[in-house]
C-alpha cells in the first residue's frame, strides 16, 4: 500500500518502502502467467500420487473441471501415459474481453516400477479426479538356461 510520507525526514526509509511495496505486488500474483499456473500445480503439469499394495499398482490424477471424453490413457511400454486435451476450436471462434480460464493441453509420462498385466488395467474418473488400477504382474520364476 502506498503511504505519504515526509521525503525530507524519511530519506533512509525510502528505498525499503518501495522495496515493500514491489514485494507485495509481486506476491499478489497478478500476472497472467500465474492465471495459468492456477491449474498447473507442477512444472510437468497436472498434479499425480502413485502407491501400491500387494495386488495393485494405483495412480491418482488430479483435472479439475476436465471432460472425461477429453481425457487419454494408455499404456506404452513400461510407461503409463495421461493425455488433457481441450479443444482449441472452441475457444478460437470467439472474441474474449477477458481470458483467465487456461485452455490447455497437459501431459504426464510415468513409469510404471513394476510389472503389470496391460489388458486388465482399469480407470474411472469422477469429481475431477482420475484413478488408474494397474494389477502387477507376479515374477516370473528364475530358470536356469544350459550353455551348449
Amino acid at each position: 500500500m502506498l503511504q505519504r510520507i515526509g521525503y525530507i525526514n524519511n530519506k533512509q526509509h525510502l528505498p525499503r518502502l518501495v522495496n515493500n511495496y514491489i514485494d507485495s505486488f509481486i506476491n499478489q500474483n497478478a500476472s497472467p502467467r500465474s492465471n495459468k499456473m492456477l491449474y498447473r500445480y507442477t512444472n510437468t503439469g497436472f498434479p499425480i500420487d502413485m502407491y501400491s499394495d500387494k495386488e495393485n499398482l494405483y495412480v491418482t490424477a488430479q483435472l479439475p473441471g476436465a471432460q472425461k471424453d477429453k481425457i487419454n490413457v494408455e499404456i506404452v511400454k513400461n510407461n503409463l501415459c495421461i493425455e488433457l486435451a481441450d479443444s482449441d476450436e472452441e475457444h478460437n471462434n470467439r472474441s474474449y474481453l477477458i481470458k483467465e480460464i487456461p485452455s490447455t493441453k497437459s501431459r504426464r509420462v510415468i513409469k510404471i516400477p513394476q510389472e503389470i498385466m496391460s489388458k486388465d488395467v482399469k480407470s474411472s474418473y469422477k469429481d475431477g479426479i482420475l484413478k488408474v488400477t494397474l494389477p502387477i504382474s507376479d515374477p516370473e520364476p528364475r530358470q536356469q538356461i544350459p550353455v551348449n
